[in-house]
């Protein structure tokens, strides 16, 4: 199958509040399930998504955030796993908002 373009990220609604997000990054592979709560330490214990800049670690945060970058700083100390955006999907990546 053809390869996205870009990654998908979507937001999973969970009846406990905490919110995760899914990422694809081909057709045909199943999606990575990762935390996009903010307020999580890695209790959850699934990874964050993180991509890793010369200035900060930034983490994937799902559309409850409202309005803004889907990669921000952490806003708790993370103790969980992570796992990092490939290389050709940064730049993208840190391009994109929720609205």
């Amino acid at each position: 199958m053809k390869d996205y373009k870009y990654p998908r990220i979507t937001t999973i609604w969970s009846d406990n509040h905490h919110d995760n997000l899914e990422v694809s990054y081909t057709l045909d592979e199943a999606p990575i399930v990762c935390c996009g709560d903010s307020g999580c330490t890695g209790i959850c214990n699934l990874p964050a998504l993180v991509i890793t800049t010369e200035y900060a670690e930034l983490k994937a945060h799902s559309n409850s955030v409202a309005c803004g970058p889907i990669f921000s700083n952490f806003r708790v100390e993370w103790k969980g796993s992570k796992v990092e955006v490939p290389n050709e999907c940064r730049e993208y990546l840190l391009s994109r908002w929720w609205l």
